[in-house]
């Protein structure tokens, strides 16, 4: 027996047949609403753990970095070429979690 929201009827006898019945289909409520419960809990923890592997494999803001502010000659000579070495390792230093 499922329960009943209606019984037991106000001013009704006691019958403990019923009371049982509705005490047993409150417990299959619960029980039910339980498990649900626990599945939603259950993909919010994986949703979690998805997240935070994402977040792990994006590289953190880099609001540090300057723009290159340099004008290269044709050919480039050697200050040059080791200012933009320098520049590139800042950029990947700073995208390294």
């Amino acid at each position: 027996m499922g329960f009943d929201p209606i019984l037991p009827e106000n001013n009704s006898l006691i019958s403990s047949e019923e009371l049982r019945g509705q005490f047993s289909g409150l417990k299959e409520l619960l029980d039910s609403q339980g498990q649900e419960l626990g599945d939603r809990v259950t993909e919010l923890g994986t949703t979690r753990t998805t997240m935070e592997q994402v977040e792990n494999q994006t590289p953190a803001p880099i609001p540090d970095l300057d723009l290159l502010d340099l004008d290269v000659s044709d050919p480039p000579d050697r200050l040059e070429i080791i200012y933009l070495r320098d520049k590139l390792n800042e950029l990947i230093t700073a995208l390294k979690r």
